[in-house]
């Protein structure tokens, strides 16, 4: 693990101590949406590319499916701390290639009483994958900001875009050349929070 990311878990860590100092007052939610992912394309326009040198052929189709969950315990200071799964991609045809992005985040909402409450958020990703051609799946650091609506409600509705620095990295065996790709660099979300 490189020390970029040692630095980045001791500050996450540091930061949490005092969230988790008022976490008897804490609840747990789950937001439950559509994210787009930007760069899927890119990752099977890569795959193509590799299984047609390699003489696979280029029947390569994208079936990712755009469902993400986010749980995650918001404490009385309007600190919250969470976790997130998904949007799984799927790469299918002449190559196969399989990405789920995890991530576990601390954010602050502001207005926790308000019916409009805008947050932000840090943390880690990491993509669990694996496929024909990748050699690598490497963590990176996480970021969002978002709008929660309705905030005052039992339901409340939301959107957030993220950056997600986390990279997957494929190899062309004939051109010997690496492939790095962050395939959820920048995602939008809208979702349910319940």
């Amino acid at each position: 693990m490189n020390t970029a990311i040692r630095t980045a878990i001791c500050c996450l860590l540091f930061f949490c101590a005092p969230p988790l100092a008022d976490a008897d007052s804490g609840q747990w939610r789950t937001e439950l949406g559509y994210r787009f992912l930007n760069n899927s394309d890119e990752l099977k326009d890569i795959c193509k590319h590799i299984s047609g040198n390699a003489g696979n052929g280029r029947n390569i189709y994208n079936l990712s499916i755009s469902l993400n969950i986010q749980p995650y315990l918001e404490l009385g200071n309007g600190f919250q701390i969470g976790a997130g799964i998904g949007p799984l991609v799927i790469i299918a045809g002449d190559a196969r290639h399989l990405q789920l992005p995890m991530n576990v985040t601390l954010g602050y909402a502001l207005f926790k009483k308000s019916p409009i409450s805008p947050y932000v958020k840090a943390g880690i990703s990491y993509h669990l994958s694996g496929g024909d051609y990748q050699t690598a799946s490497k963590p990176g650091a996480y970021t969002g900001i978002g709008i929660r609506l309705l905030n005052t409600k039992r339901l409340k509705m939301g959107m957030e875009i993220a950056l997600d620095r986390a990279r997957t990295e494929l190899y062309d065996a004939v051109e010997q050349k690496k492939h790095a790709l962050r395939t959820g660099e920048l995602t939008l979300g809208v979702f349910a929070d319940f």
